[in-house]
This record gives structure tokens, sequence and C-alpha cells, in this order.
């Protein structure tokens, strides 16, 4: 006989005498099927090696536990266990109902999660601009040339010419590390009227190249404005007049073998 009803049932049984119908027995009894003991444990967990273990556990109320390591070595006969190494684990938990003891068991990985450090910093500057955060590590991790804004992306464009501080965390607080870069660039135009914005021209990112030079020229070549790292910019004057709405063409002297040109606009 096959149960109908899941877990427990009345089994009624009958024998008859087939000369005699008259003549029978009967009885009965319960059919009952003991539940597995379930596991509540996941199938992956990641340690940090910021941590020197993982506690783990599961129902209290089992009457045995073995947890082994893959080596075969037993590492806890409680309900409760302390996993340093990473590897494959096999939980076995039994459990008595009915007069029955019934067994499970399962098996799950411990991955220690290597901190982030970032190997090197890609980047592109003078109009080309972005920058590429190379880390290693097997963390789940985010990026962040600010310190306050990440992405999942390592790579970032259209960025302005400037110094920054870049980052790489684990998303689960599994450490962070961080690094700087300068990107040198130069804004294209700006509009000396005294409005608070884009009035003076500057080498952005030059500060971090404190014996650096720029020089400015107009079209026929005529030095109008020499500027350290350290200046405000040039306000678009020469001998206190001021210039015209037109293209300046400027040269940098980085004072480490780096030098380079190019022009800007301007605008009144």
């Amino acid at each position: 006989i096959q149960n109908t009803v899941a877990w427990s049932q009345t089994i009624n049984i009958k024998v008859e005498n087939q000369l005699n119908p008259l003549c029978y027995s009967e009885t009965s009894f319960k059919l009952i099927t003991n539940k597995l003991p379930q596991i509540n444990l996941e199938s992956d967990y990641i340690l940090c090696d910021l941590e020197p273990s993982i506690y783990l556990a599961t129902d209290p109320n089992f009457n045995f536990w073995e947890w082994k390591n893959k080596d075969n070595t037993i590492i806890s006969n409680s309900f409760e266990a302390n996993l340093m190494e990473a590897g494959s684990y096999t939980l076995r938990v039994s459990k008595m109902s009915n007069g029955i003891t019934c067994e499970n068991s399962f098996s799950f990985n411990l991955t220690r999660s290597a901190l982030p450090q970032i190997q090197r910093v890609n980047y592109g500057e003078l109009g080309t601009n972005y920058i590429e955060i190379i880390a290693s590590g097997d963390g789940n991790f985010e990026y962040s040339i600010d310190g306050t804004n990440y992405q999942n992306s390592n790579y970032f464009t259209n960025i302005e010419g400037g110094n920054y501080t870049v980052s790489v965390r684990d998303k689960e607080g599994c450490g962070e590390d961080s690094s700087e870069v300068t990107i040198i660039d130069y804004p294209k135009f700006f509009t000396p009227n005294d409005d608070g914005f884009n009035d003076y021209w500057q080498i952005k990112g030059i500060s971090k190249f404190p014996n650096s030079k720029i020089f400015i020229y107009d079209r026929y070549g005529k030095l109008l404005k020499q500027l350290s790292a350290s200046s405000l910019g040039w306000d678009g004057f020469y001998t206190g007049k001021k210039m015209n709405s037109s293209d300046y063409w400027f040269k940098v002297d980085l004072d480490n073998g780096t030098s380079f040109s190019g022009h800007f606009t301007l605008k009144r």
C-alpha cells in the first residue's frame, strides 16, 4: 500500500475468510513519514581577508552535527562552527523523531576575498581624457574618482583636467585602496567678464608641477603673459588693456622633460 496523505495517515486493514465473509479480523495503524532535517545554510560564503573566521550555525534542535572540511577533518560536533580556511565543507546532521533517526547532509564553499589593490592607473589627457583603474583581488568591486560617487565600471570618460584620488572598494566592505592621478588639460575657451565663471585661463592639474612655466602668445607669436603653476591664471589683459576676442596660443614646460602646446579662445 502507498499512503495517499502526506506525512501521517491512518491505514485500516481487514482480513476476511474467502469461504465465510462473516469470519474476518480488522486492525489499523498510523503510517508516519519523518521529514529530513533541513540545513539552513548557503551554498557559498565569502570571508574577507580582514576577518579571522566566519561564524555559521544551524538548527540547535538536531541530535547530531558533524562539520568537516575538504580534508575530511572534523571541525565541530556542535550546531555552530567557526571556519577559517577557504575550501569546501560538509555538514552532516541527524534528528530523532517517532523513534527513528533521520540524517541529512549539505555541502558548501568558503572563499576568502583578497583585499582590493590598485595595480596601476591608465589615463589620457590633453583632450582625450579618461581614467582606467586596474585593481587586483577577487571580490565584487566598485570604483570612484572622487571618493563619493562609485560605479561598477573601472573606466571613466569625459573628465576634466585636475588632480584626482581614485579608489576601488569591495561592495561587501572587504577593504579598499586609493591612488593619486593628475590629468593635465586646458580650457578651450574662457570669458573674462568678471561674472565669477571662466574669468581666468590656466592649465588644469598644473599645481602638481610647481616648477612648470606657461607662456601665452597672440597669433603673431608675441608673448603676452608668463604664468607659474601657482598662478590664478591669465585674466585676458596685456599691459593693462583688455585683449580682443580671438584665438591665443600657449606653450607649457612641466620642468620634467615634458612640454606641449595648443590654443584656446578668449570670448567677451
